[in-house]
């Protein structure tokens, strides 16, 4: 099967709990080879380290890059997408968590429909877990082109890509919407993006 190498981006201010739960969601991932890039924007907390630590020492394909920060996840994982080695790429947040089976059905549903990114469908929980809620987005490449100019498309923790799109693949340096700029340039390069219509992502929000 095709290596995927899955980046999250992490820092001081994030929850340990929330943070070991989208860790541990990833090693739970049905398809294999992972490699796995666990970016730490500037010092992070003892307990979070430790919690990594545990992690990397358990299995060799997690990684923890350490880099200077605070600098934004967004700058973060634009300093790893380079250190991906995975024929595919994708992106969880810090405080969200995959469903056991995301990477295999997005790698799936990606070849069958000849797109370059895709994502999902979120369940979305409150801070305590608890599903709330399912957030829906348009399916086809041609619903999320025409949806572009009018909303997000598609959400950044959920999004899986093709390595041919890493050189295209920058999040700009903007104080907020980075990801949907970002959705834009790649539709305007003439790259495919679809969304997998059932939740694979649960997206965890605030109180």
């Amino acid at each position: 099967m095709a290596l995927v190498s899955i980046v999250t981006a992490t820092y001081a201010g994030d929850d340990p709990q929330f943070l070991a739960q989208a860790i541990d969601s990833v090693i739970d991932q049905t398809h294999r080879p992972l490699q796995y890039l666990i970016a730490g924007d500037g010092p992070l907390p003892d307990v979070t380290r430790a919690l990594i630590d545990a992690r990397v020492s358990d299995h060799d394909w997690i990684e923890l890059c350490p880099l200077p920060g605070p600098r934004g996840p967004a700058a973060t994982r634009n300093e790893v997408l380079a250190r991906c080695r995975g024929d595919y790429v994708a992106i969880l947040d810090a405080d969200d968590a995959m469903v056991p089976t995301r990477v295999s059905e997005q790698v799936r549903y990606l070849t069958e429909h000849g797109l370059d990114v895709v994502a999902s469908w979120l369940e979305v929980m409150d801070p305590t877990g608890t599903e709330v809620g399912i957030r829906k987005f348009p399916e086809t490449a041609a619903e999320v082109t025409a949806k572009a100019p009018f909303f997000c498309p598609t959400a950044n923790t959920a999004v899986l890509f093709r390595r041919a799109v890493l050189p295209d693949f920058r999040y700009p340096k903007l104080a907020v919407g980075e990801d949907y700029r970002l959705w834009v340039d790649l539709l305007r390069r003439g790259r495919r993006i679809g969304n997998v219509p059932r939740p694979l992502t649960r997206y965890r929000t605030g109180s």
